[in-house]
């Protein structure tokens, strides 16, 4: 169902969701023609990226993608993200990470449910905090949630980039703490967890 590619020097973690031979990209942030390779290696035929939110590392290799595969719908984060967006060329120059190229996203709403995959319908859920426009993404007959840079294994990930609010941070956190125990996370950066784990082990939740 899932594969994850770490990508650019910042290792982020690019994800594969797949289903059958379609696939979805989830923050591409660099190394496209790694990304490309993973998807010809299995003949995957990629039906869109879906961004989490719009910094650099999440989002550098997108305009490279599009290129490879015109047809590819790029979806996300939330319209919040936009100036994010216009920053990430030059957030990019500060953090070397490679910048592919301007795009125009289709900017997602809090409840929209995204019908990508067969039979795996994607929830969409604004979690600002980390951004202004950040995004989860939801799926809920496997058991995923996709949070982007919310939060990593035991912490949170990088509380000084643009548009990071704290309040809003514990206020997505609080919302997540409902979803089941079960839930596998597959965070923006390093390894994955589960949501019952990491309410036990993520100082974060158990104040949110």
């Amino acid at each position: 169902m899932h594969t994850t590619l770490p990508v650019t020097r910042l290792q982020q973690n690019c994800r594969i969701l797949s289903v059958a031979d379609k696939a979805v990209i989830v923050d591409p942030g660099g190394d496209a023609a790694k990304i490309a390779a993973e998807l010809e290696f299995f003949a995957f035929k990629p039906q869109a990226i879906l961004l989490t939110h719009a910094h650099v590392d999440h989002c550098g290799a997108v305009a490279e993608l599009v290129q490879r595969y015109p047809k590819l719908k790029v979806l996300g984060p939330q319209q919040d993200d936009a100036i994010a967006l216009e920053m990430a060329q030059l957030q990019g120059e500060c953090f070397q990470v490679p910048f592919s190229g301007p795009f125009t996203p289709q900017w997602l709403n809090n409840g929209e449910i995204l019908r990508l995959l067969p039979d795996h319908p994607i929830e969409v859920l604004h979690t600002p905090g980390h951004s202004k426009g950040s995004v989860c993404y939801y799926i809920r007959n496997a058991g995923l949630m996709l949070v982007g840079d919310l939060l990593v294994q035991g912490g949170i990930w990088a509380r000084k980039q643009p548009g990071f609010d704290r309040k809003a941070l514990m206020a997505s956190l609080a919302r997540l703490k409902t979803y089941p125990d079960d839930t596998q996370l597959l965070f923006g950066h390093g390894p994955n967890s589960f949501l019952g784990k990491e309410k036990q082990d993520n100082p974060y939740l158990a104040q949110a």
